[in-house]
Formats: C-alpha cells, structure tokens, sequence
C-alpha cells in the first residue's frame, strides 16, 4: 500500500466518525461552490469573501520567472507579515495536521489540513441533507476529489473541478491567516499606523497578481499589533458590501495561533475597503460571531 493509501484510508476513518456529527449548514454553501464566487449573507461561516482557488496557490514558489512585475508601492514581503506568521507559528503549520470545526449562525463545517507548498485539504459537510467531503491536494499531484453519503462523485470538466476547488479554498482561507499571506500571488502594502480603540495598529493593504486565481481583483485589508506582529482584525468586500472581523479569544493549541472573530458588515454596492476607518465602522452591524473551536493539531 502506497504512502498516499495508507493517508486516504486513515482520514477516511476520521471522515466516517465525524460525518454523523455535522450540524446541517445552510443551503448557502452549495451556492457559494455552484456560483464559485463568496456567497451570500447566509453563509458568513464558510469563508464568504475569500479568494477563490487561493489553496492552490500555495503550491507557487517565490521568484518564479512567471511573476509579473510589482505595481508601484506593492512588495511580495514585509518584515511585520513574516514576523505575523512567525507569531502564529509558521513551524508548526508547515509540520502538522490540523483539524478544526468553523461555525456562525448559519451552521458549522469541519477541515481537516496540511498546508504549506505540498498541501492537502479535506472539507466535511452537509448539503441537501447528504454528507459531503471535499478534498483536494497536491502531495502526488493536484488532484480534487468530491465524495457524497461516501460515494465518489466524478467532477466532469474543468469548470466543475474549478468549482470544486474554489468551494475548499474559501473554506480554508480565513482560519489559516495570515499564514496564508505568504503566497507568492500576495501583492502587500504598508500603509503606515492606525488608532483602533484607543490602540495604534498596523495596517497592510493585500492586493493578488492578475490571472492567478478566480479571485485574484479581491482586496483586503489587515491591522497588526506593531510590536507582537499579532493579528488583530481583517476587511474585505463582499457582494458590493464591506465586512470587517476583529479577532477575539485568541489561544494556542499545538504551538499554533487560533482565533474566534466577531464580524461586522456593511450594506451597498460597490463599497471599496480603502473606505474603512475606525469613525466609519462606528454604525455598523454585528453580523455574526465566527467560531474555530474542536481544534486538533497532530505533528506529520
């Protein structure tokens, strides 16, 4: 038995103990993977706004010859994002299995994963009252992988394994942050200091390559505490709206950073993230509540 049988059969075991636990997620989640863009309000637990097909990016390496030149100001690199996943324990990350449960008010997944450049993915959910499990890696090759009640389902052509795709990484996305800042397609600009409750911040501006993921014209914004490089919050625009999370409950497990976040958001059409300041958000509403709880981390 191969090295890959022996780690398909050991997750399939996991996958069988935990599939009759899922709390059953809204039916927004099939829409997110058949639309293979964020979906809707609905859906605020499994990564809405995340750039689709960003796990498959980890598999670039820096200072590729197929890298386009840096727009003025942007850089691939800023000492406070390394430091950030140094904080959050970029070792640890890159050596283990992770397994955890996200849920908001509109229902819970599960995520079983190894990123780093080799990574592999597995998401555990329900969709129209079946068990779903996505999977996709390239540890012997990217491949993407969809199982319902267990049974293989063949994804025909590109553009449904796209969607495929795109529906693990806007799952995986947010919980791995700002680990996931380190891909080679991240465009990063230090835009200077900012007052938060009372609180100076960091703020960065995170831009994508043209042409290298289906969300590649998203931008984000994310604050860091100066000195300890923590993550402190994070903004995106979503469906013409803005949305702005800000970490709480910060812990450790298995040497790696965890945090819940509350999310705010931010109704209109076509709402750009240079528009958020600390007097903006004032008025906002507090959409939901994003938890990462049942964390596992396994060395590998």
């Amino acid at each position: 038995m191969t090295a890959s049988n022996r780690q398909h059969r050991t997750i399939t075991g996991r996958v069988e103990s935990w599939l009759g636990l899922l709390p059953a997620l809204l039916l927004g989640l099939l829409g997110v993977a058949a639309a293979g863009c964020a979906a809707g309000p609905a859906d605020e637990a499994a990564g809405s706004g995340a750039p689709a097909d960003a796990a498959s990016t980890d598999a670039t390496t820096s200072g590729g010859s197929d890298q386009a030149p840096l727009p003025a100001g942007k850089v691939r690199s800023l000492p406070l994002v390394e430091r950030a996943i140094d904080f959050q324990g970029r070792d640890a990350i890159e050596s283990s299995t992770i397994s955890l449960r996200i849920g908001s008010k509109s229902g819970s997944f599960r995520i079983d994963a190894q990123p780093g450049d080799l990574f592999d993915y597995w998401v555990y959910t329900e969709q129209d009252g079946s068990d779903v499990v996505y999977h996709h890696t390239n540890v012997a090759g990217e491949t993407i992988e969809k199982l319902v009640d267990g049974q293989p389902v063949e994804l025909v052509g590109e553009r449904e394994q796209q969607r495929a795709r795109d529906f693990v990484s806007q799952r995986v996305y947010f919980p791995f942050l700002p680990y996931r800042l380190r891909d080679p397609s991240v465009y990063l600009e230090d835009l200077g200091t900012e007052t938060w409750d009372g609180e100076e911040l960091r703020k960065v501006k995170v831009t994508f390559q043209p042409g290298t993921s289906s969300g590649a014209d998203d931008s984000y914004l994310y604050w860091f505490d100066p000195e300890t490089a923590e993550m402190r919050q994070f903004a995106y625009s979503f469906g013409g709206g803005l949305r702005l999370r800000k970490m709480k409950n910060a812990r450790r497990v298995g040497g790696i950073w965890f945090a819940d976040a509350d999310n705010y958001a931010k109704a209109g059409d076509g709402l750009s993230v240079d528009e958020i300041s600390p007097e903006s958000v004032a008025d906002w509403e507090l959409l939901s509540t994003v938890v990462v709880d049942e964390i596992t981390v396994e060395p590998r």
